[in-house]
């Protein structure tokens, strides 16, 4: 399973990624839902980055792709709910969030 067709309309990467490509290895349940392939960035998980997050704002205006291996090497937060920040509910789990130095779990989506 790879990020559904409307998660990267939402991130704005629809045409940017090949659907088809898989990552080499399992990954966790919750990054195989974000995963995609982008054109330019190779293997990649839909994230949000905590620390550029802004409460009360659409989740979707800071999808972002991050390289797999970064995001397997620097831990990750996955936050339940909503990905549009709290008007209709998403189909997946939630997106995972990247653990930065200085960075508090505080983004619940």
């Amino acid at each position: 399973m790879t990020a559904s067709p409307a998660l990267l309309r939402l991130a704005g990467l629809d045409r940017f990624t090949i659907p088809e490509k898989r990552y080499p290895t399992p990954l966790p349940p919750a990054l195989e839902a974000n995963y995609c392939y982008t054109i330019d960035g190779g293997h990649s998980i839909l994230v949000v980055l905590a620390n550029e997050y802004r409460e009360g704002k659409p989740v979707a205006d800071y999808l972002v792709p991050a390289a797999v291996r970064t995001v397997l090497r620097r831990g990750y937060t996955v936050n339940e709910g909503p990905l549009n920040g709290g008007s209709t509910p998403s189909s997946g789990a939630g997106s995972p969030t990247p653990r930065r130095s200085g960075c508090s779990k505080r983004l619940t989506m």
